[in-house]
């Protein structure tokens, strides 16, 4: 059976300033980067603990769901406060 391609194919490149992925995509990216750093400083920061055998495996795994939590239920919180 064919398979019929539903996206155009001349797409805009990505640094064209007129493209919609040019405009958006670097912003984007800093702002994951940002959100990002902290989250995988938490996991690097057990991965040493639990090798360095100061910390458990099962330990490390609650307290990594217990952070990644906080920081949803936070987000979500803030996402959902009304402007001042």
């Amino acid at each position: 059976m064919a398979v019929t391609m539903l996206t155009p194919t001349q797409l805009p490149p990505a640094d064209d300033p007129g493209s919609a992925t040019g405009r958006w995509r670097p912003a984007a990216l800093q702002g994951a980067g940002r959100k990002l750093a902290p989250w995988l400083a938490v996991k690097v920061i057990l991965i040493v603990l639990v090798m360095a055998g100061a910390l458990g495996v099962w330990p490390a795994f609650v307290a990594d769901t217990a952070i990644s939590v906080a920081v949803i239920a936070y987000g979500w919180r803030m996402a959902r406060r009304k402007p001042a």
